[in-house]
């Protein structure tokens, strides 16, 4: 069967990253690449999983909300935000890394040896409190969205240049 979009060859595409010192080799510069490939309309399990974690996020906050309604203990209620945080930034990324992800290599080393590309160093790498660990971040999911954004309207204008033929 031929797919509409399938002659364009638009699915996948490697996005390199320069990452400042000292996460590199010698404590230099680092290099981080990723294949990626957005979420389409049609995948429904990637749909319903991020529906599974939106929902799973609004009962663990319920759940806090509740509990400081009934011990009004203010620290435990901040300690519970902030473990809610921690879990939806990991459950994200692991969600990020099992339908975005394709591919993905580092020179970022870890006791002096560049990170083996796993799917949990990949979750542990993004835990990491650092600014420049979460601008990479935030720049590779932009660059993501920014992918969709370019297959939607490469589409759009191949459908329509078919139409016109």
């Amino acid at each position: 069967m031929e797919i509409d979009g399938m002659d364009l060859g638009l699915t996948a595409r490697e996005f390199i990253y320069e990452v400042p010192p000292p996460f590199g080799p010698n404590r230099g510069p680092a290099k981080f690449s990723v294949t990626q490939k957005p979420v389409g309309p049609g995948d429904m399990d990637a749909r319903s999983a991020l529906s599974e974690l939106q929902h799973m996020s609004r009962v663990r906050d319920k759940e806090i909300e509740n509990r400081y309604e009934e011990t009004k203990d203010y620290d435990a209620y901040l300690r519970d935000k902030s473990e809610a945080v921690e879990w939806v930034h990991r459950a994200s990324l692991e969600y990020y890394f099992q339908y975005c992800v394709v591919d993905w290599s580092t020179t970022i080393q870890s006791r002096g040896v560049a990170i083996d590309p796993t799917p949990e160093n990949f979750v542990e790498l993004f835990m990491v409190k650092d600014a420049n660990i979460q601008e990479l971040n935030e720049r590779m999911k932009a660059d993501v969205v920014g992918l969709q954004k370019f297959i939607h309207d490469a589409q759009k204008e191949a459908d329509e240049a078919r139409i016109k033929n």
